[in-house]
């Protein structure tokens, strides 16, 4: 995604002061500057623990002289071998602030399961989703951002906000419904009492500008929902900000784009 200004682009209303803890910077007021030493010992620490799992894989799963761990049966695909893993690698993995990044589970929630975990109950096994909650703590997920994607023609309907609610909407059912598995997080703060707690810390991501629909005050709302990461565009460009899957509209970002990036700087997204 690639981050100057459209003649679309509007002045936002004027709304309540959002408060400004957030994941990225734990303990940070806004007098504060964005980036944080705490905020790069922390990544850095995470950064380290991920390279550090993919060094010992790399270099450890074919190890003819060290015990390894095959991974539960039903796991690898078919006509393939067991991904095997050595016990060091295990301990590495498990030992770390395990994030997932992106989870598309509430679109396939919405896509295949008219919109209730009625239809999967994701407590058990379910090979028709990537994701339920036994491969969730077989994996040592510890804190996970579910995506509430709306497709990107929605910036042509004029729904991509509704939609984007519903998908919230869905998250938050999920969350009421397995309370012993997961609990929402707004702070950095929040994620480490949960996983203490044994839970996985959740918490949501927007994918694509346009479910603003060029609106600071949406940006607001989506915040206040709970989404704590935005990217700024998806497969296509908006009138504020390129996608590098289409054409470029606006040569990076628009003005209006800018006050966008800006604000989530402010907010904490």
């Amino acid at each position: 995604y690639c981050p100057n200004a459209g003649s679309n682009a509007r002045v936002p209303r004027s709304t309540p002061e959002i408060p400004p803890p957030t994941i990225g910077l734990p303990h940070a007021t806004s007098d504060e500057p964005f980036v944080t030493t705490d905020t790069l010992m922390r990544t850095t620490t995470l950064l380290g623990l991920i390279l550090g799992t993919l060094g010992t894989l790399y270099f450890n799963s074919g190890s003819a002289d060290e015990t390894t761990t095959k991974s539960p049966a039903g796991t690898e695909s078919a006509g393939t071998e067991k991904v095997v893993v050595s016990p060091k690698a295990t301990e590495v993995h498990f030992s770390g602030m395990l994030f997932d990044g992106h989870n598309d589970l509430p679109w396939m929630i919405r896509d295949i399961g008219n919109s209730t975990f009625d239809n999967f109950d994701i407590a058990k096994d379910q090979p028709k989703l990537h994701t339920d909650i036994p491969r969730l703590r077989q994996g040592g997920v510890k804190a996970q951002f579910w995506s509430v994607y709306v497709p990107a023609s929605a910036d042509a309907s004029g729904d991509a906000l509704s939609q984007t609610l519903h998908q919230i909407s869905i998250v938050k059912s999920m969350i009421k419904r397995y309370p012993e598995t997961f609990e929402m997080a707004s702070t950095a703060d929040d994620i480490e009492r949960i996983v203490k707690a044994g839970k996985i810390a959740s918490m949501m991501g927007v994918e694509g500008g346009y479910s603003i629909e060029n609106d600071i005050a949406n940006l607001h709302r989506l915040y206040n929902e709970g989404c704590r990461y935005m990217t700024l565009t998806h497969s296509k460009s908006l009138s504020w900000a390129d996608s590098a899957t289409d054409t470029p509209r606006v040569n990076g970002l628009s003005d209006f784009g800018r006050e966008v990036v800006l604000e989530m700087n402010r907010m904490g997204m």
